[in-house]
């Protein structure tokens, strides 16, 4: 059985086929490493990364080219990452196939499958980057995506994975102090449906979606979309409080209307659709408040700077909009606590 699992960087598609390799039950895990270490932060990073799957039972394989050549115990469920470490490896190292590289590295996923009972590999989704290429990295996205084409047509399951973190009918569980960032088409940091009591509290999330259709179905029951946290399918009395959550596409947080009683208040919000409260689309029935755009320590904005007077005073000046004539209004907040403007001057 092969599963390609395919996201973009940051996404989770590490964590979820790990776990897709924990879920097949079997006692012979394999962990096939394609990544060469570079330098002493690479190695000690290897050996934190090798300690922590050891103690789920994985063995590890180092296999930087010429993956044929992988011996495997009959009954192994392996996981193999990442695809596109291994297709650089085979291009430009001097052990590996150069221009055959495709040819080698198909060559070796059919010699590993005949081999295990359950063939788990990893992916990159490269292919929407901005970035403008040069001549070689055009060729190795070419082979890159011939061979996730190939993969894909022998596999029995292919995966995208667009969440960070995805919760279904996921209750008093709390998330805390993580970072978690994701880039790709349509990005989730965090997606719960038919989810209750949670607490999402001092966590960076950032969704680099760019809003472009996916390739293919999704057959999920949470449907695609870019938000830092989605709650959806009657998601209540769930609490999102102190994050740093920003969305390059839709809200920062994203709640739909069957998404009741839950509290989003003390947050850092940006997102394209707003910022501050206005970062999260659905009010009704939802405590939605003391959300701010902007932390600052010592750091000028366009319109906004900071200024320490001396150890317990600070000046706040703010470029404010104008409408006939009457000032707009600000509301700061240290901690989440409302801060009333005592002395203020305006000034066209």
């Amino acid at each position: 059985m092969i599963h390609l699992v395919t996201g973009g960087s940051g996404s989770g598609k590490s964590a979820y086929a790990e776990q897709c390799i924990l879920d097949f039950g079997g006692t012979r895990r394999v962990y096939i490493a394609t990544m060469q270490p570079f330098g002493a932060e690479g190695q000690a990073r290897i050996a934190r990364h090798r300690k922590m799957r050891a103690a789920k039972q994985f063995s590890t394989i180092e296999c930087y080219t010429n993956l044929k050549e992988v011996e495997l115990e009959p009954g192994s469920d392996v996981l193999l990452e990442c695809m596109s470490n291994l297709v650089a490896n085979e291009m430009y190292m001097e052990s590996g196939a150069g221009c055959q590289a495709d040819q080698v590295i198909l060559e070796g996923i059919r010699e590993l499958n005949q081999q295990c009972s359950n063939l788990v590999i990893v992916t990159n989704e490269v292919f929407s980057e901005s970035v403008p290429d040069s001549p070689e990295m055009k060729e190795y996205k070419r082979i890159l995506g011939r061979i996730n084409c190939e993969i894909a047509a022998m596999a029995d399951q292919v995966t995208e994975v667009i969440y960070g973190i995805e919760g279904f009918a996921s209750n008093n569980n709390k998330i805390s102090q993580n970072t978690i960032t994701g880039n790709g088409k349509d990005v989730y940091g965090i997606a719960a449906a038919g989810s209750k009591y949670n607490t999402i509290s001092e966590n960076k999330i950032t969704a680099n979606g760019n809003g472009e259709k996916l390739s293919f179905t999704n057959y999920d029951s949470i449907k695609e979309g870019n938000a830092g946290i989605f709650l959806t399918g009657y998601s209540t009395h769930n609490t999102i409080i102190d994050n740093e959550i920003t969305s390059k596409t839709g809200f920062a947080v994203n709640l739909n209307t069957t998404a009741k009683n839950n509290i989003i208040s003390n947050n850092l919000l940006s997102a394209k659709e707003g910022s501050g409260n206005d970062g999260v689309n659905n009010t009704n029935g939802n405590t939605v408040e003391n959300n701010y755009k902007y932390i600052f320590s010592g750091i000028v904005f366009n319109d906004i700077t900071v200024a320490y007077l001396d150890e317990t005073t600070i000046k706040i000046t703010a470029k404010l909009p104008f409408a006939g004539g009457i000032p707009g209004k600000a509301n700061f907040y240290i901690n989440g606590i409302n801060i009333k403007c005592i002395l203020c001057s305006w000034k066209l």
